[in-house]
């Protein structure tokens, strides 16, 4: 019987699910179209590192033909360091800003620095930041930020004319360009040689990308594009991290620490100042030290929950601690697992920078002054502490499992002792029923036939014969429409409960379904 028609039974009790707390780059990530390659720019014609195997030079020329991707004027930090000296390196920093600025400066210096003549021999290394915020805020060091229209959800603060200068001049690789502008990248660290005739090795590129393990509160990935020329012992870092991003600006003051002194200093540089992968290893220990508070708090809030557990053991308590408690474990096996995944990155490109330092050591021999350095021996340790956090990972895994396990079997046995509660209550319910309809079968045949015989419309005389009365019919008349109507009224109620209770009405359904 069809009483009301409903659209779709909601319960207005649940709430929406909430938007996503962090604006993910993946939301807005789109993969870059193949664009026609222009031959007279840049990387056409430009980068002497194409490995044609995995570089496509029109989709980089794609990239680097939006024009939202850069700013419209230019701001960026350069560390210059000159080791004219060897042992009392020189260093200064500045900050440039628009176009006209940094064009005389890619003009006057980087071409020097690129330049090939005779007789150059000083050693020189410094590390361009280029600062991708539309802000002018002298006194930040940021570099990527959100915006839209561009390639990867992120904006370069250098114009689009400087950054193709800049790419063209210190001939950097076409893997980079991607990178430079935020795209976040899950393959593994390049390092890729460009070799002179005879087959010697003249210059060694590496490009990486920093694992994000702050990745609910930070998603501008930090690219790195080092070069090191054999030839004029120049190095060459291109950074490119998020903004504010606290961890590369420690390092950016740790090398300032190094470097940035008078002629008149009387410390003396030791060989790790010439090592070429020397603020590569900053940024690799700098990124490590930023992780020491999230495991710490990712490890206080699982013994938090694990101390919780083990009250809920002894005595159970209410049902929403115990949501509180899986929610809590969820978030630390989402962590945990978030952590493990960027630690093997971590170590991944730990180990590929050893590996390209190491190719580098032996192509420029043991005349070099940087093979002496400890740099290899600092990043052995990285790796090896990166090794260290992944055990200690894997065995909060395990508590928070155990946790879940323990959680799961109090709550099973805690609802198994309320069905067998429930299950006897009902027992003892069902008994009292059935007494009650054992007196119903013994009185309601006697009772019928009293009430029936009672009536006005039946009568016995004196000579004992039955007499029933004409009127006999109203007694039909009146008792099949009154439980006609009774049993109507039923179905009335039960049906308007359904609807309160959001349970469908079988006239609800959909043809055909089941």
């Amino acid at each position: 019987m069809k009483l009301f028609r409903r659209s779709s039974p909601a319960d207005k009790s649940l709430r929406q699910a909430p938007p996503p707390s962090v604006p993910r780059l993946a939301r807005y990530y789109q993969l870059p179209r193949r664009h026609k390659l222009d031959l007279s720019c840049y990387p056409a014609r430009s980068a002497d590192s194409v490995a044609p195997s995995i570089h496509d030079l029109s989709l980089t020329h794609n990239i680097l033909a939006n024009g939202n991707n850069f700013a419209n004027e230019s701001k960026c930090k350069v560390l210059d360091i000159d080791l004219a000296v060897p042992d009392h390196p020189v260093g200064s920093l500045r900050d440039i800003s628009g176009d006209p600025e940094m064009l005389a400066f890619t003009e006057y210096r980087l071409c020097e620095l690129t330049r090939n003549y005779q007789g150059f021999e000083q050693c020189k290394s410094y590390l361009i930041r280029a600062s991708l915020d539309t802000r002018t805020d002298e006194s930040s060091f940021v570099t990527l930020k959100p915006a839209k229209d561009t390639s990867f959800g992120l904006q370069m603060s250098l114009s689009k004319d400087i950054t193709q200068g800049l790419l063209s001049t210190l001939r950097v690789s076409p893997q980079f360009c991607s990178f430079m502008l935020g795209e976040p990248d899950y393959w593994s660290p390049l390092k890729i040689h460009t070799r002179k005739k005879d087959g010697s090795v003249g210059r060694t590129e590496f490009i990486c990308q920093h694992p994000r393990y702050a990745i609910r509160q930070r998603q501008e990935p930090c690219s790195v594009w080092l070069a090191h020329d054999i030839g004029t012992s120049t190095t060459t870092y291109i950074i490119t991290p998020g903004e504010n991003e606290d961890w590369v600006e420690r390092a950016r003051s740790r090398m300032s620490d190094y470097f940035i002194r008078s002629r008149d200093d009387p410390r003396q540089a030791v060989a790790e100042v010439h090592d070429p992968f020397l603020l590569q290893s900053v940024l690799c220990h700098e990124n490590l030290v930023q992780v020491k508070t999230l495991i710490a708090k990712l490890r206080r809030q699982l013994y938090d929950v694990l101390d919780i557990v083990g009250e809920y053991s002894k005595e159970p308590f209410d049902r929403k601690s115990l949501k509180d408690m899986t929610e809590q474990l969820h978030v630390v096996s989402q962590d945990a697992d978030s952590f493990y995944s960027s630690a093997e990155m971590g170590f991944m490109v730990i180990d590929q920078t050893l590996r390209a330092r190491n190719e580098l050591c032996e192509s420029v021999g043991s005349s070099s002054t940087f093979t002496a350095s400890n740099v290899c021996d600092a990043l052995d340790h990285l790796a090896e502490s990166l090794k260290s956090w992944q055990r200690w990972l894997r065995s909060y895994k395990s508590r928070k499992d155990t946790a879940m396990n323990l959680v799961f079997n109090l709550v099973t046995q805690q609802d198994a002792e309320t069905s067998t509660r429930i299950a006897r209550d009902t027992k003892d319910d069902s008994a009292s029923m059935k007494i009650i309809a054992v007196l119903t079968m013994i009185f309601l045949p006697a009772t019928a036939v009293s009430g029936f015989f009672s009536m006005a419309f039946f009568s016995v005389d004196d000579q004992g014969v039955f007499i029933s009365s004409v009127m006999a019919w109203l007694f039909a008349a009146t008792t099949v429409p009154l439980t006609i109507l009774i049993f109507m009224s039923w179905l009335f109620w039960y049906s308007i409960m359904d609807i309160v209770q959001g349970k469908p009405l079988p006239s609800s359904k959909a043809p055909g379904e089941v």
